[in-house]
Parts: structure tokens; sequence; C-alpha cells
């Protein structure tokens, strides 16, 4: 987590990075849902943007993400014949307090 600015109004705006991990069965779609750590903020008030997701345990594809204040959730796609689990690494740019 790295601190990038802060805002005439006070507000931090950091880098953070967290993951997660989902298994997901052969052919099919699953979501890692990661929670966002706060680190030097008392409260996210709002994500910027996802500027990087990674996926390690596998061949997958990333098939779309979503953000909230608190987490970010990103949607896999398993195309091998047999489950597999996988670690999914975001880094997120937010805002808070």
């Amino acid at each position: 987590m790295s601190l990038l600015a802060i805002t005439t109004e006070g507000k931090k705006v950091v880098a953070v990075t967290a993951s997660g991990s989902v298994t997901i069965n052969a052919g099919a779609t699953g979501n890692a849902t990661i929670t966002l750590p706060l680190g030097p903020l008392s409260k996210i008030l709002g994500v910027y943007g996802v500027t990087g997701i990674s996926v390690s345990g596998g061949t997958a594809y990333i098939v779309s993400f979503t953000s909230t204040e608190t987490s970010v959730t990103v949607t896999l796609y398993n195309p091998g014949t047999s489950p597999a689990t996988y670690t999914v690494t975001v880094t997120v740019v937010v805002i808070g307090v």
C-alpha cells in the first residue's frame, strides 16, 4: 500500500494491493471477491480505478470485474478439464480518510 497524493481537502489517494482465491470447476466461471485492506486509511470513500489484475494457479480467462468501496470481484473462466484453484491479486487506487 502506498500513498500517492493528498487532496486539498485532506483526503488520501492510495494504491492498494490485495489477494484472494477461488476454486472453479472445469469449463465454468467463478468469482473471486477480494476485500480491500484499509492500511493507512480509516475509511475508503471510493475506488478511482483498478490498475492491475493478475491470476496464478493455472490458465484462466478474466471475464469481468467490478468494484465497491470495500472489495473487488473478478469473474474468471476455467477452460481446463478439471477444477482449479486460482489466486487473484488486484491493485486498486482508492480515495479515503
